[in-house]
């Protein structure tokens, strides 16, 4: 098996790209923050330093981790999912399901582990960045030493392993169910029990909690409270209902169609999207939290900045350069994430790509097909991410300006969903031009 493994990785070296950077990107976001808990463990240093390292390495490290969890999902699905004829014929010649699934679990596993450990030191240079900034800021001592110890990357090394290694086994158990009942490529419509209970809860807690931050804010003379209990809202709620998306994405593509018309490439994009939700959802994660947590983070500090002469409290710097960070590097993530992953997602529809070609459909109508399709995913994924924001927007805007929105909100919100939608567009399309160009057909002729 191990020569088999081998050989496959050598022939997959364009197909794991996506992985590589999803694990790559995601050990430097989470091991950045996690140094600026290990910095702030020792016992010589203040209480107030101690507690600003670790208060800033927690708050953003475990957000960026739950990020990180559900991108590595999506994007080793795709990944798995694009293997689907490989995997049928290795079936067909008596591998069982658990060899199968074995295999593939092997082989993302050394996969990540490569990506996760090249991660490190990008993660040491971020954590080091982190922290002359804060110093630079007067948060924190200057003369503390950065902490990178072996800890601290075994943990994200494993930890990113084991998630991928996780990830690869549902999504091989899916596919390996799929191929033992020979059934085609069409999803089921209802989403998986998990699914659906993972982003209810997420959906119902963060409205609970923006509910309870609404009230408590307002009654409060703190003017940084509601920013502190609802700055991350944003990224629970994009989460959730990104998670919740599909049924979305399936009811606009039939409504769709009667409004464009019957045309080709409208046709085979809602056709599409009728039939692979799950699939084509799987963009709309990264897309509704890039626009979520962008419109929730950059209304958040326009409100501060509308009402900074006000009332601001001593640690002011700590709590802004703190929102900066969460929004900047988060958001830079999601984009990179929306990138790699419509990247993905196109790839894996080569084959699809080379049939249309085969039973007449011109390159131009494949080409709009995509773009059709990548638009009105992308749109929904907007919407969503849009709404999600509101969870971070409705109680800051409540405290501090007596109103649930602001009108410069607008501005924020349209160009972010118009940056959402030339990642998601732009990429979906030189991506697909591409694959017909010099793959697909010759690979189907």
């Amino acid at each position: 098996m191990t020569s088999l493994i081998i050989a496959s990785m050598r022939g997959r070296v364009g197909a794991y790209s996506a992985l590589v950077l999803t694990v790559l990107l995601g050990t430097v976001l989470t091991g950045g923050f996690a140094s600026l808990i290990e910095t702030g463990a020792p016992s010589g240093l203040s209480a107030a330093d101690a507690e600003t390292l670790t208060t800033m390495g927690a708050a953003i490290g475990s957000w960026g981790a739950v990020l990180v969890f559900f991108t590595v999902i999506s994007t080793v699905t795709i990944t798995v999912r694009q293997r689907h004829n490989e995997l049928t014929q290795l079936r067909t010649i008596g591998a069982t399901n658990g060899q199968i699934r074995a295999f593939v679990c092997m082989e993302t596993s050394i996969i990540s582990l490569l990506s996760a450990i090249a991660g490190l030191l990008p993660g040491w240079f971020l954590g080091r960045i982190l922290l002359r900034a804060i110093g630079d800021a007067g948060m924190v001592d200057t003369d503390i030493s950065h902490a990178f110890g072996l800890a601290t990357a075994t943990i994200l090394v494993c930890g990113m392993v084991a998630l991928s290694a996780g990830a690869t086994a549902l999504a091989c158990l899916r596919v390996t169910r799929q191929v033992a009942a020979s059934v085609d490529d069409v999803d089921r419509y209802l989403l998986p029990r998990s699914r659906v209970i993972l982003g209810s809860f997420l959906v119902l807690s963060t409205l609970v909690m923006c509910i309870v931050a609404t009230v408590v804010s307002v009654e409060s003379d703190d003017p940084w409270l509601a920013m502190q209990l609802a700055g991350s809202l944003s990224i629970a709620a994009s989460v959730g209902l990104g998670v919740l998306a599909p049924p979305v994405l399936r009811l606009m593509a039939a409504g769709i169609m009667p409004t464009l018309g019957r045309n080709t490439p409208v046709y085979l994009a809602t056709r599409a999207l009728g039939r692979r939700t799950l699939r084509s959802s799987a963009i709309l994660l990264p897309v509704v939290v890039f626009v979520g947590v962008s419109v929730g983070g950059l209304t958040m500090m326009l409100i501060h900045n509308t009402v900074s002469d006000t009332g601001m409290l001593a640690e002011s710097d700590t709590v802004e350069l703190l929102n900066y960070v969460v929004v900047g590097i988060i958001a830079v993530f999601a984009g990179i994430m929306v990138v790699t992953t419509v990247t993905a997602a196109i790839v894996d529809r080569e084959r699809e790509l080379s049939r249309l070609r085969l039973v007449g459909v011109s390159r131009a109508e494949a080409l709009w097909s995509i773009t059709v399709e990548s638009i009105l995913v992308s749109a929904v994924g907007a919407l969503l991410g849009v709404a999600g924001s509101l969870a971070t927007i409705f109680p800051i805007a409540i405290a501090r300006l007596d109103s649930p929105l602001t009108s410069k909100a607008t501005w924020i919100a349209a160009g972010v969903v118009g940056l959402a939608l030339i990642l998601c567009v732009g990429t979906a399309w030189i991506v697909a031009r591409r694959t017909v160009d010099r793959r697909s057909y010759a690979m189907a002729t």
